[in-house]
């Protein structure tokens, strides 16, 4: 069922039409419990949601940011290097996306990168409305930019 324009968050679907993405978020997650918590969330704020359970979720993301979604939540291990991450990045030219990391706090480099590539970051353990609010700031902030 396809929400009207009028009662969305975010970017619109002709927004999305726009760009040429999808309208939909995208969650590739490796643990089941805050991946429906997160999902529940953009569901009732009417998104459109795909959860992905994944055992490396970079690895899952990247097949799935083909179909270029609005923006994707990818959960880090920790392990990725700044190539698999842009290379994330780039298979999706305009999706919006929002990394959870173990520790933002000690991974200045990592910051950068992200800042760099216009990309979110919060730590795993964040509150789901913390979270969903980054998400929300990261697509109105890309809706200011296309208009």
């Amino acid at each position: 069922m396809e929400i009207p324009a009028s009662e969305r968050h975010g970017k619109t679907p002709a927004d999305s039409e726009h760009l040429d993405l999808s309208g939909e978020v995208v969650i590739v997650h490796t643990e089941p419990g805050v991946m429906m918590r997160l999902s529940a969330a953009l569901a009732a704020m009417r998104y459109r949601v795909t959860a992905i359970h994944a055992v490396r979720a970079i690895d899952s993301a990247r097949s799935l940011a083909r179909d270029r979604p609005l923006a994707m939540i990818v959960s880090l291990d920790g392990t990725e290097s700044a190539a698999e991450i842009d290379s994330l990045v780039a298979a999706a030219p305009g999706t919006r996306f929002l990394l959870l990391a173990p520790d933002m706090r000690s991974h200045a480099p990592v910051a950068r990168i992200l800042n760099a590539l216009h990309v979110a970051g919060v730590q795993h353990d964040e509150s789901p409305l913390v979270t969903i609010a980054t998400l929300v700031a990261l697509l109105a902030r890309a809706a200011e930019r296309v208009e």
